[in-house]
């Protein structure tokens, strides 16, 4: 960092950190920042947190970690410039020695954030996600997608938990001096193998103790590849009988449409298990035997389920 960016404790002798994010419903982003919160070291870090949505279920969690969170209310009428009010009220009322932002628009926020400071701090984009197709996302979500790539200079770094991430907004303008890359990491003593948590899926499931079963945990979205995991599903039924098929997720349940069909087919009726959104991954993916993850690069119409 330069000597303009540098980082400077507070008066209680912690670094104070901001993460600004879009919201805090559960997701890979929000799930990730709640570990970052969670593993801090407290005597070194103030940790705080901005929302630019109300609501959210991981505020209460991250609340529980004595952490405090703050919601700007940008969906409300007016909002985004009552939230601009809000966040520049609130860092210079507790000005931060660094802003993380998370997702797109929390990437923006926080950019806006520090232009309404009074002094420069280190600015941290994190980016979680894959751009193989920018038409599939929403527009406005697109627009600021494209809009932080032309200011992506400004941020001291962008850090991505992936090289294909990477590559993919270096591609549409993200400055690449300014990235880096740092992995996902795996809990290894929570995601192990556990007989006890395969026996219990199955009896939740009321299936016999030697059913295999397949699962995937992602939610609803094109880019996550449920249409491909569904076309493997109707190749595989069919060749194999003692096959179940196990998906988890948000959007992931009897009410959506796609998976409502595909369970009723002829071949697969009863062994396609839709289990919605779940907080018990560890316990549900020690149960699997293949745990898949077909995230695609090209992403076609979603399957009509009829064969």
């Amino acid at each position: 960092m330069s000597s303009s960016s540098s980082v400077k404790k507070t008066d209680a002798g912690r670094i104070r950190i901001v993460h600004v994010i879009t919201g805090l419903n559960v997701g890979g982003a929000e799930r990730m920042l709640w570990k970052l919160l969670a593993h801090s070291d407290r005597s070194r870090f103030d940790m705080r947190v901005l929302s630019l949505l109300d609501g959210g279920r991981l505020a209460e969690e991250i609340r529980r970690l004595d952490i405090p969170v703050t919601h700007l209310g940008i969906q409300s009428r007016g909002g985004a410039f009552k939230a601009l009010f809000r966040l520049r009220r609130y860092l210079r009322a507790a000005p931060p020695d660094i802003l993380q932002g998370w997702m797109y628009h929390g990437h923006l926020a926080a950019w806006c954030g520090r232009l309404l400071m009074e002094g420069r701090v280190p600015l941290i984009w994190g980016v979680r996600q894959s751009l193989y197709d920018l038409s599939r996302e929403k527009r406005v979500t697109a627009l600021v997608i494209r809009f932080c790539a032309r200011i992506s200079k400004a941020a001291t770094r962008i850090l991505y938990n992936s090289e294909t991430a990477r590559g993919h907004h270096e591609r549409i303008g993200y400055a690449p001096l300014h990235g880096d890359t740092i992995p996902n990491g795996f809990e290894v003593d929570v995601f192990r193998p556990d007989d006890g948590a395969r026996a219990a899926l199955r009896r939740e499931l009321g299936l016999e103790k030697e059913a295999l079963l397949v699962g995937m945990v992602a939610r609803f979205d094109p880019m996550k590849g449920h249409a491909n995991f569904l076309d493997a599903i109707a190749r595989l039924a069919t060749k194999c009988t003692s096959l179940h098929f196990v998906l988890i997720g948000n959007g992931v349940d009897r009410e959506n449409p796609l998976f409502a069909r595909m369970s009723d087919q002829p071949g697969v009726s009863g062994r396609i298990h839709c289990l919605g959104e779940r907080r018990d991954i560890p316990a549900l993916t020690a149960a699997l035997d293949v745990a898949v993850i077909p995230s695609i690069s090209r992403v076609p119409p979603m399957p009509s389920a009829r064969r």
